[in-house]
């Protein structure tokens, strides 16, 4: 007879929350008490008993609060590091750490991040193919008239592989932070894999000093806020319940 799945106690879930929050803020440098309410938001985003957030509230958040409209190579980035999840499903802990490089004035964390993006199939390398793929989704090529699409398509992909030092098999990550140190342009080079600086900021100042009640307030319901979903509203189920007795 298989046994029951056991229930995390309460404490269990607070102190899981707080190793998060800690991780978080060692990895970003960014105080604990911000990052604890950038988790809170984050922990908003899901569906009522789910950890994980789906590709829609993905891309409406990344878009409304951040203006990145194309989100797809971001989503590609951390859909592959999200093993035995939906192809449609982030980890809730995984788009915290996202806030958190937005939000982190941590130039060598920014470029990690930002080559994790670039690198789409994640072997270790940004080579010619990755930029081509990037490329061909650019506005300003879509933008441009059919008959003069291939011509435009062929010299940005060419312009940003010089501008990038890629030859041969790729650039390293090491060779990418170097190029990015000589020119900071470059780490927007091949789309928005960062925000703005005044979405940024903007962003940081309504998770800023928040009570967890200001939180809720705020981002209780944001999930009908931004898709029109409408909130769970049946009773929690609290049993069986695993309680630390002292």
């Amino acid at each position: 007879m298989a046994s029951s799945a056991v229930i995390p106690s309460y404490k269990h879930i607070v102190e899981r929350n707080n190793q998060l929050v800690r991780r978080l803020a060692k990895y970003s440098g960014l105080n604990e008490k911000l990052v604890l309410n950038i988790v809170k938001f984050s922990k908003c985003l899901c569906k009522r008993g789910y950890d994980s957030i789906d590709s829609d509230m993905f891309s409406v958040v990344l878009s409304t609060y951040f203006n990145i409209v194309d989100q797809t190579t971001l989503m590609k980035a951390y859909i592959r590091q999200s093993h035995g999840r939906p192809d449609n499903q982030l980890a809730m802990e995984d788009f915290a750490e996202i806030l958190c490089a937005f939000l982190s004035s941590d130039l060598d964390l920014k470029i990690d991040y930002v080559f994790k993006i670039y690198d789409i199939n994640g072997d270790g390398y940004i080579d010619s193919q990755e930029i081509s793929q990037f490329v061909r989704t650019c506005k300003c090529v879509m933008d441009t008239d059919e008959a003069d699409k291939d011509e435009t398509f062929y010299d940005l992909a060419h312009m940003a592989a010089n501008t990038l030092g890629v030859t041969g098999e790729g650039i390293t990550l090491e060779t990418f932070r170097e190029k990015v140190k000589e020119n900071g342009l470059i780490l927007s080079i091949l789309g928005e894999a960062l925000p703005n600086y005044g979405y940024v900021e903007r962003f940081r100042q309504k998770l800023t000093d928040k009570t967890n009640l200001q939180m809720i307030q705020m981002f209780g319901n944001i999930r009908y806020q931004l898709l029109r979903e409408v909130p769970d509203t049946t009773e929690p189920r609290y049993y069986p319940i695993t309680l630390d007795l002292p």
